[in-house]
């Protein structure tokens, strides 16, 4: 970089300065600091919460190091200043949210002992969500912001089964029908059987849908068989096709249709046949080819009517 600072070539200084923070260069963000200002990028508090969220502890060193006073050298006379203290951090949004987000506990170990860091209930929620169990924990033991109500949803959403037995354990309260819905309509059956069995609050009728609409069968069946009385298809009621050919490369939702075609025939009323065949119009220009089979299928095992009308 010298090098090319020697040649007059200062342009790119902003990018050059996000790349050494991104791969944790503290040499390189120090030698910038002394040939360029950053008082703009400095204020959107970038630096910190970036090198939070990459896990690199020796840059969050330096700028804490820099953070009361910084000497450089005027780019354009060329002595030596100090200007007036000059905070990186107090512009830092929330680096234990992305801390928390990216599972680095050290980097959270090292903001307790050294900074005086506020942040927001999301954090343990955010850490939850990507299954960070030892982080979640470590936020509850030694911070007081406490969670949100969602925390159990978010860790269900993308399945995080010993995120959410930790969580039942100490936030019993957490626990809702949202949990059991978002699990069953991301096909984390481990998930589902486990609220099932554990947390009553979670039990919810409607999860059955939310599974045959995201292409789970094994997930829906299973889900059907425990509230047998349910009624599959409460989602037309909101206009929503029951299953979702939008994604024809997915063969899920035609596999979904044989399977209720074969175990659920009732649901093929007039209503979900209706929205069945506009969803398939809808995107028939375009995955026309594709989905000709579909509507093949359907109109060879419904060519006019429904079995009923309900």
């Amino acid at each position: 970089m010298q090098y090319l600072f020697d040649q007059g070539l200062t342009d790119g200084s902003l990018l050059a300065m996000h790349n050494a923070i991104a791969k944790g260069q503290v040499s390189s963000v120090e030698w910038l600091l002394g040939h360029f200002s950053f008082d703009e990028y400095r204020k959107t508090g970038e630096a910190i919460d970036k090198s939070a969220e990459y896990g690199h502890l020796a840059m969050l060193e330096f700028f804490h190091e820099v953070d009361s006073t910084m000497s450089y050298e005027d780019v354009e006379t060329k002595r030596r200043r100090i200007d007036p203290p000059i905070s990186w951090w107090v512009h830092a949004k929330d680096p234990i949210y992305w801390a928390a987000k990216s599972g680095h506990i050290e980097i959270l170990e090292w903001i307790e002992a050294n900074r005086s860091q506020k942040c927001l209930p999301d954090s343990i929620d955010i850490a939850a969500k990507y299954g960070h169990l030892e982080v979640t924990k470590w936020l509850h033991q030694h911070r007081t912001e406490g969670c949100t109500n969602m925390i159990l949803v978010q860790a269900a959403k993308l399945g995080h089964l010993d995120v959410i037995q930790w969580l039942h354990l100490n936030f019993p309260e957490k626990c809702s029908s949202e949990a059991m819905y978002v699990a069953a309509e991301n096909g984390h059956s481990a998930t589902v059987k486990w609220l099932y069995l554990n947390c009553p609050n979670s039990h919810t009728n409607q999860a059955v849908d939310r599974a045959i609409h995201s292409g789970y069968s094994q997930v829906a069946c299973w889900l059907q068989a425990r509230f047998p009385d349910y009624k599959i298809g409460n989602l037309l009621a909101y206009q929503k096709p029951l299953v979702d050919v939008g994604d024809p490369l997915d063969s899920a939702s035609f596999e979904m249709l044989l399977c209720l075609h074969v175990r659920f025939n009732d649901v093929f009323t007039s209503h979900f046949l209706e929205l069945l065949r506009k969803n398939l119009l809808f995107y028939g220009g375009r995955y026309r080819p594709v989905l000709d089979h579909i509507s093949n299928w359907v109109d060879e095992n419904y060519p006019t009517s429904p079995m009923n009308t309900s």
